[in-house]
């Protein structure tokens, strides 16, 4: 032992230094690091894979598919939701805006343009002619041809979107 001047021990012979990066909380920090940017990277590839899911017209068609009692539905609302949905995937689907316009006028805009599905056209006419009888008939309409035109709406849907992902 080595006595200064002032008779204190100055050496330091029995501590042991360990730095930072050799001890354990600086270990437990990087693990708990590397957990966390998994778990943020297995997020971020989740939500992307489903976004493929997320396009409006996909989840239009998920929407009408829903198990949706047609016994308790007014025929009138049924119309008017069937064919706002159908003008919804025209907007999404062909960037054309349909909701300024009335019924005879939305029949001529769809003639006019020659981009659109023939089939699309026709069941969406057919549907309008139906949705009139809805309303005129105070919603007396049978409920198997509600059914039919909302399997075909369904099935139109699909058809163009299975074929604009071709």
């Amino acid at each position: 032992m080595i006595d200064n001047k002032y008779g204190l021990d100055l050496e330091i012979t029995g501590l042991w230094y360990i730095p930072f990066w050799k001890s354990t909380v600086f270990y437990a920090i990087i693990i708990s690091s590397l957990i966390l940017l998994l778990i943020m990277l297995f997020y971020f590839f989740h939500k992307k894979r489903n976004l493929k899911d997320q396009d409006p017209a996909v989840l239009l068609i998920r929407s009408l598919s829903s198990g949706q009692d047609l016994d308790k539905i007014d025929a009138q609302s049924f119309y008017f939701s069937l064919v706002f949905k159908f003008k919804e995937f025209i907007k999404y689907k062909y960037n054309l805006v349909v909701f300024d316009k009335t019924d005879r006028e939305l029949k001529c805009f769809l003639h006019q343009h020659k981009d659109l599905d023939g089939q699309l056209v026709n069941i969406l006419i057919e549907i309008l002619d139906d949705s009139y009888v809805a309303r005129f008939t105070k919603g007396v309409i049978n409920k198997s041809k509600m059914e039919s035109d909302l399997q075909k709406t369904i099935s139109v849907m699909q058809q163009i979107i299975s074929s604009a992902s071709r």
